[in-house]
């Protein structure tokens, strides 16, 4: 995996949440907006901003602490730019980095693997029940992704191969269920594509290949947001909180997840 992948996305998703809040979608008028100390001036008086154009390239990850910064300028600003699930992402772990990324998270989310690591293999089917018996309507999508993810490790470790193929399904299928995530607010069928394989292949996920090209993940989360934006405005209090909207989202889910893998 190309450690840069993975920071290019998830400095372009920032950077996309920034440009929401703030309207300024040149990278210019963004830093001047939020980082003015970023500009310095050379003999001859002239303006100069180079570390925000380094973060375009994916070249540099902004500072913990700029980010803290942001997020309370940036009033509404959500998207972790650190979340640990980056580093597994980015690179092949040794069972220390594992371990030492798995203590980051809260009481909370342990128990919730503790719960994935004793459910029965076969109840590891996209459903509601999955979703209430996980609380995943209590996570981010970055969030559910590392609990996969360090379950998937936990299996392999057992050599437990049904249940780490199982959940790599989990794994390949889960966008749907975060449908409305940050992560998947792009313009373009194509640009989704382009997210979903970069972090295919931060997992390691087998390739689907074109054996998967007509059940198009990038066409779930489209008609997903469309069923979304249509329920909310024939019941406008709906889908007002994680839990509606999960549960509302994990019959998309389960619904994709038999199509799928019933002709797989």
């Amino acid at each position: 995996m190309n450690p840069n992948e993975i920071d290019s996305l998830r400095i372009h998703v920032w950077l996309e949440e920034l440009k929401h809040l703030t309207g300024c979608q040149a990278i210019k008028a963004l830093a001047k907006h939020l980082d003015l100390g970023s500009f310095w001036k050379d003999a001859d008086g002239l303006e100069h901003q180079s570390r925000w154009y380094q973060y375009t390239k994916g070249a540099q990850v902004p500072s913990q602490a700029l980010v803290t910064r942001l997020q309370r300028q940036a009033v509404g600003a959500t998207f972790d730019l650190h979340h640990p699930v980056w580093t597994l992402l980015r690179r092949d772990c040794s069972e220390r980095t594992w371990s030492r990324i798995r203590s980051r998270f809260g009481k909370h989310w342990m128990t919730t693997l503790t719960d994935l690591a004793q459910a029965p293999c076969d109840s590891l089917r996209p459903s509601l029940d999955l979703v209430n018996a996980l609380r995943l309507h209590e996570l981010s999508y970055l969030d559910s992704l590392a609990l996969f993810a360090c379950g998937r490790r936990s299996a392999e470790i057992k050599s437990d191969h049904d249940r780490a193929r199982q959940i790599e399904r989990l794994l390949w299928t889960l966008p749907v269920l975060y449908a409305e995530d940050l992560m998947w607010h792009v313009h373009s069928h194509e640009e989704l594509e382009s997210r979903f394989s970069v972090v295919d292949r931060g997992l390691g996920l087998p390739d689907m290949g074109s054996r998967a090209a007509k059940f198009s993940r990038a066409n779930e989360i489209v008609w997903s947001c469309g069923d979304m934006s249509k329920h909310v405005r024939r019941y406008p209090s709906a889908l007002r909180t994680s839990t509606s909207l999960r549960r509302f989202l994990s019959a998309r889910w389960a619904n994709f997840y038999q199509v799928v893998w019933r002709v797989l």
